[in-house]
């Protein structure tokens, strides 16, 4: 096991900069997520921190060593990647094995650590069969088998279930946790799927565009989301956002343009200050707004616009003005399109942004 730090890592390719002064610390025997869209620069960090790329400037430590010029042999890494690349002659036991042999360990070892790995995995009865008779979801435990014989110090984890179907995804899902939970090794996961992210890990570093957004617990970044970004890009459905500005009366508000009023609690007014001049974004969680079928002073006026029936709960598209939130109500709420209700907002969890730096206000 190690500590992964990171210090002021930047990676650029010619003009194009992936990764933006990045600065992370993982914690020995740590399960982290590196979370963001496509080209927001997590692989090409966690590449960084494998060797198979080399930073533009910085520095990357493992344990005590500082390993910038070390190739990715010598870094005691193991890395799984989104296409499994086992070889397809051999067996999945000799897959497992083939890393130890490479090391010209001894063949008593050999087969202890491949048991034991497919034992963990849950795999032995594969061990015998090749590749081509193998479910994707085999084909991804044996090559977990083949990066775990090796005991590193790290894991890496490059969008490892991006081929599975949903079942075998959440099934995977599941079984990764498990195993980090036994051998306590860190582990760096990569993925574009806040699911995953969510789901998995102690920890999840956001980044987008090159820049990391914020680092906190699932809780923390669903919760409290520090940019923007982070309150967009967190949550099914998307955090509703509604631009407005500050309006003082014998009740704070924020209001836009057309239908929207929001109440100020005095601990919201005051976490403004001296915002009160510029827009604000304010965002508020689906599961936040309360549908109120019968409306009383102070809720806020609203047309159903459209239904989406999910099983469990629906998800109402609500109208107002020319804005649109969508709100989740339990399956025994039923409205038509066009109805008019009401809603309120649960004050302790709604969201205020700067419209310039994009931090949060509230």
């Amino acid at each position: 096991m190690a500590e992964i730090v990171i210090q002021n890592l930047i990676k650029k390719y010619g003009d194009f900069t992936a990764v933006k002064n990045l600065d992370l610390t993982i914690r020995d025997g740590e399960f982290i997520t590196l979370l963001g869209p496509s080209g927001c620069g997590k692989t090409t960090t966690l590449r960084c921190i494998a060797g198979l790329e080399t930073q533009t400037s910085g520095d990357i430590k493992i344990g005590p060593r500082v390993v910038n010029d070390l190739k990715a042999g010598d870094r005691d890494i193991a890395m799984v990647f989104q296409f499994y690349a086992l070889y397809p002659h051999l067996t999945a036991y000799d897959n497992i094995a083939f890393p130890l042999r490479a090391q010209k360990m001894e063949q008593t070892a050999v087969n202890e650590r491949v048991k034991t790995a497919a034992k963990t995995l849950k795999i032995e009865y594969l061990l015998n069969k090749r590749p081509n008779k193998l479910g994707a979801g085999e084909q991804q435990r044996v090559a977990l088998g083949r990066a775990m014989v090796r005991r590193p110090q790290v894991y890496l984890m490059d969008e490892p279930l991006t081929n599975l179907d949903a079942k075998l995804r959440s099934e995977m899902r599941m079984e990764l946790k498990r195993l980090q939970r036994e051998v306590g090794t860190t582990m760096v996961y990569v993925t574009h799927d806040q699911t995953e992210a969510l789901s998995m890990s102690q920890r999840i570093a956001i980044m987008n565009l090159g820049v990391l957004q914020q680092v906190g617990t699932p809780l923390d970044v669903y919760n409290r989301p520090a940019t923007l970004f982070v309150a967009g890009f967190i949550g099914t459905p998307p955090m509703n956002f509604v631009r407005c500005k500050v309006v003082d009366g014998d009740i704070p508000t924020l209001r836009d343009e057309e239908s929207f009023v929001y109440k100020l609690t005095p601990q919201q007014r005051a976490a403004i200050g001296s915002h009160s001049s510029a827009e604000l974004v304010f965002g508020i969680r689906a599961e936040d707004i309360h549908i109120v079928p019968e409306p009383s002073a102070g809720d806020l006026p609203v047309e159903v616009f459209l239904r989406e029936p999910l099983g469990d709960e629906i998800i109402y598209d609500l109208k107002v003005g020319d804005k649109i939130f969508r709100a989740k109500a339990p399956p025994t709420l039923r409205l038509n399109n066009g109805d008019k209700v009401a809603v309120s907002f649960d004050t302790v969890r709604a969201h205020a942004y700067d419209t310039q730096t994009e931090q949060a206000i509230f």
